[in-house]
């Protein structure tokens, strides 16, 4: 069999590495992929090593300015991302930084692909060549809802996306285009609707750290979502995810039950929340982060103005957030959702990174996805069905109301007096009142289940949601209106520097 020889990239050189393109591989171990094994082995980079949570959250309104902070090592990154400056640092949790991890997880997809086709790609290899075409979607697919325009049929065509990557590099410095966002979706599509019916979950050791089935179709459902043009395939891949009706409440976390439980020992919640024995986790991934550390004491993050949102607002129909699963105390305020631990650059070093393990997807998300694609077809039965399900495991002893629907137009048109943000998606022309009201319904509730994870960011975007920002301790906010440009990430300086067109500000 023919040897296929690759490079595996340190973090270290990765972010350290000033004279690279911002793809480029830095010589650091060399993997002999020879069988499915190695290609297994090589696979484990092909996933973000970093996470999006600081600056998805602090670009949202999820985030006030509370006027002191814990000194943290993304403290500059965290006040450029809170009045969405250009990111000057590309360091740990900082945009550049994602912007690297995701490049050189998909630079070992392609290698993997690469040494599949080279292998003579056989049956054994056909699950990992499935995890590589996901991943390789995956990583282009966060990216581009980062750094380029939310997805519109009308001017996707125009828009810049970010270069689309389908093979390795084969010189020292390489330069990149950006593709349009209609093309970064059409190629992240193919990859994914090739890739997934290849997954196998016998295959891996722990399923879930990997493109195990669950989490394939709940990808393929947040993308067609996130699309908005074909409602019936989010349907078609939730259901593989939750079946269909309302079978589905073991998979959601139990708050009133589990985690109730451990409200007094907020390690051992996190350590439930991230566990790859938790039902709702459909796929865990492992990447350097300093917010969760700091989620919950940065100067940019959640303030007693979002802890009482979140505990005191959408009290409709005998629900009720439980605030007994916030810990801290003025003016910081934390969900205890991140298992953290330190990873050394290499044994006997004294140098490394926070590390936080993220629930990329979850059944709870798919939930949300299948409700909205139950709106466009005013489906408010099932949408209503499943809300009882979810609230039942986020309320202490709750009691359906057979009048719920009548209640949440009551919240929004009586108590909010009808001044409520509608929802702005590009179809919205599309929608009538009564399916915006629902819409930002499910917008806020799903607010409220990824508190801290970063996730708030993508509703933002898609829905123009117009974002204000207070400056602590004075008169002046910033605002991020529905169509600011700022909404789009700035390119990395790195990448700039190697041919990347810059976003317009």
């Amino acid at each position: 069999m023919r040897k296929y020889i690759v490079t595996i990239v340190s973090v270290f050189a990765l972010v350290a590495s000033g004279c690279e393109s911002f793809l480029s591989k830095v010589p650091d171990d060399r993997t002999e992929i020879t069988d499915a094994e190695s290609v297994k082995a090589l696979l484990v980079s092909a996933y973000p090593e970093a996470q999006y949570f600081m600056m998805g959250e602090t670009m949202s309104d999820n985030a006030d300015d509370k006027g002191s902070a814990l000194a943290a090592q993304a403290a500059e990154s965290a006040e450029e991302c809170y009045f969405w400056r250009n990111v000057s640092v590309e360091y740990q949790d900082s945009p550049g930084f994602y912007w690297a991890h995701c490049y050189s997880a998909i630079s070992a997809a392609n290698h993997a692909l690469e040494a599949i086709e080279a292998m003579g790609n056989t049956p054994d290899l056909q699950p990992y060549r499935g995890e590589a075409l996901l991943c390789r979607a995956y990583a282009h697919f966060m990216l581009v809802n980062f750094w380029g325009e939310h997805f519109d049929p009308a001017t996707s065509q125009t828009e810049l996306g970010v270069p689309y990557v389908t093979a390795p590099e084969k010189v020292d410095i390489a330069y990149y285009q950006r593709a349009t966002v209609k093309e970064v979706y059409d190629l992240i599509e193919k990859d994914l609707n090739e890739g997934l019916p290849l997954i196998r979950d016998d295959v891996y050791d722990v399923a879930k750290y990997h493109f195990n089935r669950e989490a394939a179709n709940a990808f393929a459902a947040r993308y067609y979502t996130y699309r908005g043009d074909n409602w019936e395939r989010v349907k078609q891949y939730s259901d593989v995810v939750l079946g269909e009706g309302t079978n589905f409440k073991n998979y959601l976390r139990d708050y009133p039950g589990k985690y109730r439980a451990l409200s007094s020992n907020p390690t051992e919640f996190a350590k439930l929340y991230t566990n790859y024995g938790e039902a709702s986790n459909l796929m865990l991934t492992i990447g350097n982060s300093y917010w969760g550390v700091t989620a919950g004491f940065s100067r940019y993050g959640m303030s007693q103005r979002v802890q009482k949102w979140l505990i005191d607002s959408l009290d409709v129909g005998n629900t009720q957030w439980m605030n007994n699963l916030i810990w801290g105390t003025y003016p910081h305020y934390m969900i205890y959702k991140f298992t953290v631990f330190f990873q050394y650059l290499y044994p006997g070093s004294t140098l490394g990174y926070y590390t936080a393990v993220n629930p990329a997807f979850t059944a709870e998300e798919v939930m949300f996805n299948r409700m909205e694609a139950y709106v466009m077809d005013r489906q408010y039965d099932k949408i209503i069905s499943d809300f009882h399900l979810y609230w039942s495991m986020r309320t202490n002893n709750y009691i359906p109301d057979p009048d719920f629907f009548n209640k949440i137009k009551e919240y929004y048109n009586n108590q909010l007096k009808g001044k409520w943000e509608r929802p702005d998606p590009w179809y919205r022309d599309q929608l009538d009142e009564e399916q915006l009201l629902m819409l930002r319904y499910i917008t806020d509730v799903r607010r409220k289940e990824f508190m801290h994870q970063g996730m708030r960011w993508f509703d933002i975007k898609r829905f123009h949601i117009p974002v204000t920002h207070a400056v602590y301790a004075s008169n002046q906010t910033d605002v991020l209106t529905k169509d600011d440009p700022r909404r789009l990430v700035q390119i990395p300086p790195s990448a700039v520097d190697y041919g990347v067109t810059p976003n317009p500000r």
